[in-house]
Formats: structure tokens, sequence, C-alpha cells
């Protein structure tokens, strides 16, 4: 189960510039086709009015809804994790 935590003090401008442009303040975004996967979940996170603690899709959702795999996804989720926007939970 992936738990939003947007109240984190995340900075999604930062975040969209890691993708392409110089960026001190995020830690280097998944390359490739895991960057367009990034750049849709965190619009579905921010136009979703999510609150910590709200359930995301789960990880076949997403793999279905994104055409991408299970791999793709995970990946993923580690970079929000280490952003701390979203925690996994086993369930």
């Amino acid at each position: 189960m992936l738990r939003c935590q947007t109240n984190s003090g995340f900075n999604w401008k930062a975040d969209d510039e890691a993708f392409g442009r110089k960026s001190s303040t995020c830690p280097p975004a998944p390359a490739d086709r895991a960057q367009q996967v990034t750049a849709a979940l965190a619009d579905y996170i921010q136009r979703s009015s999510l609150v910590p603690g709200d359930r995301l899709p789960a990880e076949r959702e997403l793999m279905s809804a994104l055409a991408v795999g299970r791999s793709t996804i995970r990946e993923v989720i580690r970079h929000f994790q280490a952003l701390g926007v979203v925690e996994a939970l086993q369930g």
C-alpha cells in the first residue's frame, strides 16, 4: 500500500527541474520512461487533492494505467520514497 505524504515539504518544481535542469535540492531522477511515469504520478498526486495518509492506486493499477512494467513502477515509487512524498506499507 502506498500512502501520500505530500505535506512533507516536497518541492514539486525542484523535482521537475531534476529531470532536465540542474537542481541541488533533489536526488537524481529516474531516466527515460521512468521520468515520464514519475511526471504522470506526480501530476496525479497534485491534482487528486490527496492528503497525507490517502492511498495511491496499487502497483498493478499503475502498471495498467501507465502501460509500464512493475520494475518501472517500483523505480518511480523508490524515487518518491527517497523524496518523502510517499511511504510504502505492506498490505
